[in-house]
């Protein structure tokens, strides 16, 4: 019996060390710890594609000194990882800073934001430059739609993914927590999310002819809003 358990424990230490790969970051003592990808054969019949782009581009994730080939997937949100050992997933619970070095000068931070549902969800951003003090974010998002099925004379959809407008998150500036601040997109809650600033901050927007969907006119906004508070 002792020889089986003892054997068991072998096997199953082997089989852990076969499906994950850690890599030491420089200067610390945290580790990235990375997965297998379990999105190669998930979405096999669905038209379109889940990420960002389908080919993995160079970036450099935190302090590690050689360039990473990375994808991002923000159905699952995932981070993909092209290693000499397969396709793999950031284990993106712990802190991430990458940044793409494929001329875009685009970088990401992993974070947590609430859903709809008050949902805690972990997940990647992309930092938007320029804000004084605090931290924008952007989010693009993709839909997984299942295949509908055939009723009456309809004909049947197959499963497909469908892009969805980006959405803007900022550090909490209400409370300090780490959760992020997920920014309204209709007028009316977006002029409300600045409490009793709002009816000023209206007055600014309409008088400087910004969008509350636009990066540099969000970053306008709320540079706007921070140089006013006391």
């Amino acid at each position: 019996m002792k020889f089986l358990i003892s054997l068991l424990i072998t096997l199953n230490t082997a089989i852990v060390g076969a499906q994950s790969t850690v890599i030491v970051k420089d200067n610390t003592i945290d580790v990235g710890v990375f997965v297998p990808g379990v999105n190669e054969n998930k979405y096999a019949d669905v038209e379109g594609s889940p990420y960002l782009t389908d080919d993995f581009l160079p970036a450099k994730v935190n302090d590690m000194k050689k360039t990473q080939l990375v994808r991002f997937n923000p159905v699952d949100h995932d981070i993909e990882v092209k290693t000499t050992k397969g396709i793999l997933r950031i284990d993106i619970s712990k802190k991430y800073i990458i940044s793409l070095v494929d001329g875009s000068e685009k970088t990401y931070e992993t974070g947590n934001y609430l859903d709809e549902n008050g949902i805690l969800i972990r997940t990647y951003f992309e930092h938007v430059d320029g804000l004084i003090n605090h931290k924008l974010y952007k989010r693009e998002r993709k839909k997984f739609v299942p295949r509908k099925k055939v009723e009456g004379y309809a004909d049947a959809k197959p499963a497909t993914f469908i892009p969805l407008n980006d959405a803007f998150y900022i550090s909490d500036f209400k409370s300090n927590k780490q959760t992020l601040l997920e920014i309204p997109r209709k007028k009316k809650k977006f002029y409300s999310f600045f409490g009793k600033s709002s009816k000023d901050m209206m007055k600014y927007i309409k008088k400087e002819r910004l969008g509350i969907a636009t990066e540099a006119d969000l970053v306008k906004i709320f540079n706007y809003y921070f140089s006013t508070q006391k």
